[in-house]
C-alpha cells in the first residue's frame, strides 16, 4: 500500500508527512467525522424551556471536548507528533478541517484538490471577519 503525503504545516511542521491510508485510519476518520456532526445536532435550533437550556448547553460542551480531545489524540498518533504541538498551533475549526482534509486524502483526492477545499474553509464569513479584526488590531487572538 503506497503512503500518502499529507501536509502538517498547521502544526509548525514544514514538511510533508507520509501517511498509510488504511482501514483503521479511514474509520476513525470517519467516527471523529460522525461525532462532530453529533455534537452539532445539540446546539441546533431545536426549541427548549429555559429549565432545559442549561442542560443542553453542559451537554454541548461535554460532547465539543470530547470529540476535540479524541481528534488531537487521533491527529498526533496518525503523524507521530506530540500533541501538544496540536493544541498549541490549531483552534476548534481548524481541527474540524483538518480532519475534512485528512479524510479526503486518504479517499485518494489530490493534495491540490484537498488543499482548495481547505482553503474554501478559510473563506468561511467567521474567519473573514476574524481576520478583519486581526488585521485592524481589535483581536483578542494570539
Amino acid at each position: 500500500m503506497e503512503k500518502i503525503k499529507v501536509d502538517a504545516s498547521l502544526f509548525g511542521i514544514k514538511q510533508p508527512i507520509a501517511v498509510k491510508p488504511t482501514v483503521r485510519v479511514t474509520y476513525k476518520l470517519n467516527q471523529l467525522m460522525k461525532q462532530a456532526l453529533e455534537a452539532s445536532l445539540v446546539t441546533d435550533d431545536t426549541p427548549i424551556d429555559d429549565n432545559d437550556a442549561q442542560g443542553k448547553f453542559v451537554e454541548a460542551i461535554d460532547q465539543e471536548t470530547e470529540f476535540i480531545n479524541g481528534a488531537i489524540k487521533f491527529i498526533a498518533q496518525l503523524l507521530h507528533i506530540d500533541e501538544d504541538r496540536i493544541w498549541d498551533n490549531a483552534t476548534e475549526e481548524e481541527i474540524g478541517a483538518y480532519l475534512s482534509y485528512l479524510r479526503s486524502r486518504m479517499s485518494g483526492i489530490s493534495e491540490k484538490e484537498a488543499q482548495e477545499a481547505l482553503k474554501a474553509t478559510d473563506e468561511s464569513p467567521k474567519s473573514v471577519a476574524e481576520k478583519s479584526a486581526k488585521e485592524s488590531g481589535n483581536s483578542n487572538k494570539k
